[in-house]
């Protein structure tokens, strides 16, 4: 049985999280794991060709724990559980997710709120793969994604600083 977690920061819920910024450096490989997938959701998808990467940050009420020998654990914004959960989500788009050239590129993931009236506690979770299926053990063998500078940004609030 093969399983991870996925890395957590609990944060206290009268912050509001805005945007994952970072570099990212990809270089793709030819897939030499193909094949079609179902996503929990329902949805088919043959991946074969050239890989592709993946970053995304989530805010969700709750841990959970994606389990490789079981898919209706993976990341999915459509299945039921995410939708229950999933506070905010931000990933970087299908077009950047391709071969930066041998160069370290920006990236700036702003989150988009399903539930902005949300004020409990919540986690981080954040996600960088170098095959964006390799849940599922599609991709490449010969991808490379290294990452640098991550930073998170909140919405500043001068009036939490007064002693009033």
């Amino acid at each position: 049985m093969s399983c991870f977690q996925a890395f957590y920061q609990k944060q206290d819920g009268q912050v509001r999280l805005k945007k994952l910024k970072g570099y990212y450096k990809y270089s793709p490989g030819d897939i030499d794991y193909s094949g079609s997938i179902t996503t929990p959701s329902g949805e088919k998808i043959d991946v074969s060709g050239v890989d592709t990467c993946s970053v995304y940050i989530a805010l969700v009420k709750d841990k959970y724990t994606i389990r490789t020998d079981q898919t209706n654990t993976f990341f999915d914004l459509k299945s039921k559980w995410f939708k229950e959960n999933v506070i905010a989500h931000a990933e970087l788009p299908a077009d950047k997710c391709k071969s930066t050239d041998g160069k370290y590129e920006p990236f700036e993931l702003t989150l988009n709120y399903f539930d902005p009236e949300h004020t409990g506690p919540f986690y981080i979770v954040i996600v960088c793969s170098s095959s964006k299926y390799g849940d599922y053990f599609k991709g490449s063998t010969k991808s490379n994604l290294k990452l640098d500078e991550f930073e998170l940004d909140y919405e500043y609030d001068e009036n939490c600083f007064n002693n009033e």
